[in-house]
């Protein structure tokens, strides 16, 4: 079966789908915000969102030394909404979604599809636990301990996980895919 990319459809829903997204891959200073994600195509799409929904010019910069891009919006008034809304943490389907292009993973165990979103921040995966229960897709988090090797210290970070299969459907029809990186998994052609 073929997924479709499913985009925010207006103003509102791309700026909660923003803040899922600087949420899990972004950095909010002072004048500006950055999202820094691998694939330079992916924060292409974001930035025509950007410039269609919050009237704003972003710009793409190759990283140096390391395969990555980051976008960069310049705007001291955005940046202030993006603080304001960022303390309330509230979650519905489009930061999930956001949160998800961030931080989320898919891959096949056993011939079953299984979903996982990443953070340091146990909280807010709780939370978006919480909010996926309400959509009628079961998951649990699980704690990982790593070694980091150079900083000589053990570090925890928490994964969400979907695996149930009808949890996974549910999950794709609902949340559903934008990043090519999940689509070029569910559809490998």
């Amino acid at each position: 079966m073929k997924y479709e990319e499913i985009w925010p459809q207006n103003k509102s829903e791309f700026e909660r789908y923003m803040l899922g997204l600087i949420k899990g891959d972004g950095q909010v200073e002072d004048k500006r915000i950055t999202i820094t994600d691998g694939e330079k195509n992916f924060l292409e799409k974001i930035a025509k969102l950007v410039m269609k929904y919050l009237k704003l010019n972003p710009k793409i910069r190759k990283r140096k030394n390391v395969k990555a891009y980051t976008l960069r919006i310049y705007n001291k008034d955005y940046v202030k909404t993006v603080r304001a809304n960022m303390t309330k943490e509230e979650i519905d389907v489009n930061f999930i979604r956001g949160f998800f292009d961030a931080e989320g993973t898919m891959y096949t165990y056993k011939q079953y599809l299984i979903i996982e979103m990443c953070s340091s921040n146990r909280k807010i995966l709780e939370k978006i636990s919480n909010a996926l229960k309400q959509l009628k897709i079961s998951s649990y988090i699980k704690r990982h301990k790593y070694f980091h090797k150079y900083r000589r210290k053990t570090y925890s970070k928490y994964i969400l996980v979907i695996k149930r299969k009808e949890s996974v459907t549910r999950f794709l029809r609902t949340i559903g895919l934008r990043h090519t990186k999940h689509l070029a998994k569910i559809n490998p052609n």
